[in-house]
């Protein structure tokens, strides 16, 4: 890991993430997908030293991640751990076990559909791409970071999370909401 001391540098396998909920950033900085989506979000391709995120997620165990990826699935985060990809690690505050049980629920509901139902909805995307598409979607289908928006809005208090946020909207509205959220640290392998 960097030795910049701006950063509160951690290793991601090590985040004690039972009983709690982590929101993950991600900044693909090779992938041609993720380059589109740091387009759209910021209007511009940036640095990960801006804010600008193209994959956001949720860790809810020790080690995994939720991701919605070619479809929605609980996965290693090692598999994002790579020298092209920068993570920053938002945790929701002061979680309720009713709020983190809502959350987990409505997680496990769409975790146990078939694959088929758990698409990543391409089509969705390009309709946020462009103001007068924005209903063109795929029913029941979800990109990452509207798939997050909807598990973390299923605690009434983050109604604040739009329900079509991009990846950068949840690094900007954190710190608007720091009575909700905080920064717990950041991962890129040096």
């Amino acid at each position: 890991m960097p030795q910049n001391p701006q950063y509160n540098w951690i290793d991601p396998t090590t985040i004690e993430a039972d009983d709690q909920i982590i929101i993950v950033l991600v900044d693909d900085r090779v992938g041609l997908v993720g380059w589109f989506i740091k387009w759209w979000s910021a209007g511009e391709v940036k640095d990960h030293k801006s804010g600008s995120y193209n994959h956001v997620m949720l860790m809810r165990k020790n080690g995994m991640v939720v991701s919605q990826n070619g479809y929605l699935e609980e996965i290693p985060i090692s598999r994002y751990m790579k020298p092209s990809i920068f993570l920053k690690f938002w945790r929701l505050k002061n979680l309720t076990i009713a709020e983190l049980a809502m959350i987990n629920t409505a997680i496990d509901k769409r975790l146990a559909l078939p694959r088929w139902k758990r698409g990543y909805d391409f089509l969705g995307l390009v309709g946020q791409s462009f103001p007068f598409l924005h209903w063109m979607q795929v029913p029941g289908w979800f990109f990452c970071s509207e798939a997050t928006a909807f598990f973390i809005r299923q605690a009434q208090r983050f109604s604040w999370i739009p329900k079509q946020a991009n990846p950068t909207d949840f690094d900007v509205l954190g710190k608007v909401h720091p009575e909700d959220v905080e920064v717990i640290g950041y991962y890129w392998q040096d």
